[in-house]
This record gives structure tokens, sequence and C-alpha cells, in this order.
């Protein structure tokens, strides 16, 4: 069973979400969770065009496909690597989780630290969009503004390597993951699936605002 937690305020009114033409979308969803049992404290899904392909928790310590194409497109090097650098964020995430609890006084009850970032193009204009930001217990807590620039963070040179992330080496990947997938993903005679990224948000737990899409 697949979980993707989603903060639907920011599926809803941040970013890529205002803009329906886009056809490519590619976001990741990183999930930190305390209290909740029988749940891997750390998950990462990465979607493309609302389709899972990848997933890590914090039970199998791997990085694995959820998609044929991806299986048969990238070898052991690409699976490696993932792992690992989905573990070292695992560790950074626990932590954060314990910071945020402390800051607010929480001890016991479910809490969530959660990241979604991803990028989007036109492969008709070229336009390109992103998506950056981080929620706590459910809610909007940080967020990349993509068209100003303008972050919590006001570091110059930071500002400037996420917008060449976004619209450089995210959008690479994106076009190469669709080009794994092409023949699951498109649909012939018509464009790519669009998937608005809030239909991943199904059923509320109970915090504001907060949603767990089981597939």
């Amino acid at each position: 069973m697949l979980i993707i937690f989603a903060s639907f305020n920011s599926l809803k009114c941040k970013g890529l979400c205002e803009i329906s033409s886009f056809r490519l979308l590619s976001p990741y969803v990183y999930s930190s969770t305390s209290g909740i049992p029988n749940l891997p404290e750390f998950m990462i899904v990465g979607l493309v065009d609302g389709e899972p392909f990848v997933h890590y928790d914090s039970n199998s310590h791997k990085m694995t496909h959820l998609q044929e194409w991806m299986a048969k497109s990238e070898g052991p090097d690409y699976w490696n690597r993932e792992s690992q650098i989905a573990m070292g964020n695992e560790q950074v995430f626990k932590n954060n989780i314990e910071v945020a609890k402390q800051r607010f006084n929480q001890t016991g009850g479910i809490h969530t630290v959660q990241w979604m970032y991803g990028c989007d193009w036109d492969d008709e204009t070229g336009a390109t969009g992103a998506l950056h930001l981080y929620g706590y217990d459910g809610r909007d807590f940080i967020a990349l503004d993509f068209r100003t620039m303008t972050y919590w963070d006001h570091d110059r040179a930071w500002l400037n390597y996420l917008k060449s992330y976004f619209t450089q080496e995210c959008i690479e990947w994106l076009k190469k993951y669709v080009s794994y997938g092409k023949s699951t993903l498109e649909r012939t005679g018509t464009d790519l699936n669009f998937h608005h990224p809030a239909e991943l948000c199904s059923v509320q737990t109970g915090t504001d605002n907060f949603f767990i899409n089981f597939i």
C-alpha cells in the first residue's frame, strides 16, 4: 500500500497548480511522521503526470520503482544512488520533526513534516513552473514563490541555485522520465494526461487541511 500525504491548501493555491495548461508535472512528496503506529516514519513518493513512479520508506531503506518502465530504464547505479540520497534525507527529516515539536512545545500525539517540490513544463510553449514548500501538521509552513523568487531564506546564491535547478535540471529529469514511460503516459491522439495534484487528496485525517491518499 502506497500512502501519499499532501497539504490541500498548498496544492490548491501555490505555483504550478494555478496554471492548468501545463501538461507535464513531476512533484516529489517527502513525509516524516511521528505517533502513527505501523506507518514508516519517513516516506518519499515521486510522481510523473499524476502517476507514482518511485517510492522510498524508512522500513526498506531502498528507493524502488512503482512503474515497470522505470525498472527497464534505470540500472543498479541509479537505484543505489537514489537510495543513499533518500537515507540522508530520512535522517534530516527525523531530526526536523523533533525540532518542530520542541519549538511548538509538543510531546505526544500525531505530527507530520512534509516537503513537496517539483517542476512542470509545457511541451508546446516551453513554459516552466515550480513547487517548493514545507508543511507542518497539515498546514503550509514555508513556500518558494517561483515567479518572484522570494523565500524565507534571502540568500541570493541559494535562490539562484533553486531557479537554476527548477528551470534546468528538474526539467531535464522530467523529460527523461516522460520518455521512459511514454507508452504508458501518452494516449493516442491526445496530449499527455494532466492530473491536478489536488486529485491526490481524498481522506481527511482530522488535522486541518491534511489529507492522505491510499493507492
